[in-house]
């Protein structure tokens, strides 16, 4: 969902948990279920994401949910991720508050199974490949999906179509209608609905961004760095007046991310890009030449990390002896972790543009959609039911119970708004648990991502109004799907051709490739390697996604 990747972000801070789903055969419409509760309501079938009224039946509003949701107590399974702090203190979220007290509401009981927090991938082919599965399965967009996308989960017969449960799932429906976007991307390329996918409360800021010393700035005289030359004039000022050796850290391990904080002001990545509505290689295009000619003129003036490729990203000796003043890719936590350890103030920088006035079209793009899904197996012994529990934690209650936990164990409501309680930031912050050591229930409903920031430190929350403000991401990609066929046939092109590219830019940086003769040669190549057929896959799966 979003153009970096969202592994390494985690990885520099809080959790936020993410997993995948599979399934079995095709199923017929759904019937109540015997043991199912009916649901307080209207008559008439809730609308489907299409504007259609699902099937007639008893269902809710939006809003509504009568519990218990069964008359007699149901057990179900469901496949989940399970957060690795969290899988260090408990074995299964059924030990939750929040899982305990949502069977207590529901009367559905639980069974969870987790895969390994290391192989999810591998372990979500197993199941699918076994064939046993489990009544809900978890799926995750980056780290436990399927190889022929969200279509073929259902063709082939591993999960089922939701589109005609949506009638059991009012407060789902009303959260995918917020927005034509968000629409849009809870759907399959063909308008179907494989999974009940996680959505953000509301857009996610941007996590991160670049950060500069604000005491050297002050130091050399120098206003927050806008443009290019601004950056340029600030680099060299802290290399010349301030002894910096390393200007500007970049990161190894993810070097080709953090590069998109300097590149998005030329509208170019080393990836695809999306140019009102057309498929677009950027690293062929002549504002990724002028982007090299740049970055290797830094390069030889020693205004970038000489060690770039080879400096590990966790690597900070160059901050602790103050060779340092420019952080390319900051989190949002960063300036007051830096201030504690090394008594210095950081401040976050907008991302550099070619002229002052102009706005980046690239950089963090977020969506209300989360990578983190559950399906409804084909095997599921109950699906009207599942999908209603499913449902239940897109509802006003549910998702307080999803996020905050239970008034008085875990939250408090403080001026009019739940907040989690010390034990649970303490604990979340000192690393010996997670929020899903209380809260891990359902990696589905709607996440409250704002539970982390209540207590921060005004100068780390500052940092999101600066980086969002400076890009519009109108260039970055939205989350397309490919076809079995095209995704197999595109990565055997682009598996080379990322390889080729990675290599020649940092041959550019660094000057052991001259941009001007080469270039032609470059671009040649990489049209000889197929990026046109590529592009066209990749043009497909665009239109599918705008047509859905």
């Amino acid at each position: 969902m979003k153009r970096k990747s969202l592994a390494m972000l985690m990885a520099l801070t809080l959790a936020a948990g993410t997993l995948t789903a599979c399934g079995g055969s095709a199923a017929t419409a759904p019937a109540e279920s015997a043991q199912t509760g009916t649901t307080a309501g209207t008559e008439a079938g809730t609308e489907n994401g299409d504007g259609q009224a699902a099937e007639e039946g008893t269902t809710a509003a939006a809003g509504e949910v009568q519990l218990p949701l069964t008359e007699e107590p149901v057990t179900l399974k469901a496949w989940m991720a399970i957060d690795a702090t969290t899988a260090n203190n408990i074995t299964t979220y059924a030990e939750t508050p929040a899982a305990q007290e949502a069977e207590k509401r529901t009367g559905v009981h639980i069974e969870y199974s987790h895969p390994a927090t290391t192989a999810t991938q591998e372990q979500f082919n197993l199941l699918v490949a076994s064939g046993n599965l489990p009544d809900i399965m978890w799926y995750n967009s980056n780290s436990a999906k399927y190889t022929g996308g969200m279509d073929a989960l259902i063709d082939d017969g591993i999960f089922l179509d939701l589109t005609d449960y949506l009638q059991y799932m009012p407060n789902y429906v009303a959260a995918m209608k917020r927005n034509e976007e968000t629409g849009l991307q809870c759907k399959t390329d063909t308008g179907r609905y494989a999974v009940a996918w996680m959505l953000n409360v509301e857009k996610e800021w941007d996590w991160g961004g670049p950060l500069v010393r604000k005491d050297w700035l002050e130091d050399c005289g120098l206003d927050t760095p806008v443009t290019y030359d601004d950056w340029y004039e600030m680099l060299k000022a802290f290399k010349e007046q301030k002894g910096a050796t390393v200007p500007m850290l970049t990161g190894a391990k993810e070097f080709y991310n953090m590069l998109e904080d300097l590149n998005a002001g030329y509208g170019v990545t080393d990836d695809f890009i999306n140019k009102d509505g057309k498929a677009t290689y950027a690293p062929i295009l002549d504002d990724y030449k002028d982007f090299m000619k740049l970055m290797n003129k830094w390069y030889a003036e020693g205004l970038i990390d000489p060690e770039f490729m080879t400096r590990d990203t966790q690597d900070q000796s160059t901050m602790a002896n103050d060779q340092t003043g420019v952080h390319l890719f900051g989190v949002w936590t960063f300036p007051s972790i830096f201030e504690a350890k090394y008594g210095q103030e950081w401040v976050p920088v907008p991302y550099p543009v070619k002229s002052e006035g102009e706005v980046a079209h690239l950089g963090w793009q977020q969506y209300e959609i989360c990578s983190d899904a559950l399906g409804i197996t084909t095997s599921c012994k109950d699906p009207v039911l599942a999908a209603k529990w499913i449902d239940y934690f897109y509802s006003e209650e549910g998702s307080l119970l999803k996020n905050y936990g239970i008034e008085g164990e875990t939250f408090e409501y403080i001026d009019g708004e739940p907040q989690l309680n010390d034990e649970v930031r303490k604990a979340k912050a000192d690393g010996t648990k997670s929020g899903y050591d209380y809260l891990g229930v359902a990696l589905t409903g709607i996440y409250d991502w704002k539970n982390s920031l209540y207590g921060n430190d005004e100068k780390n929350l500052v940092c999101y109004d600066v980086w969002d403000a400076s890009t519009d991401g109108s260039y970055v990609m939205p989350p397309i799907s490919m076809t079995s066929d095209e995704g197999t046939n595109y990565s055997a092109i682009m598996g080379d051709i990322t390889t080729y590219v990675q290599e020649c830019t940092v041959k550019f940086i660094t000057g052991a490739m001259d941009v001007d003769k080469e270039w032609d040669n470059y671009v040649s190549q990489i049209q000889s390697m197929g990026i046109e057929q590529a592009t066209e896959y990749q043009q497909a799966a665009l239109d599918r996604y705008f047509a859905r």
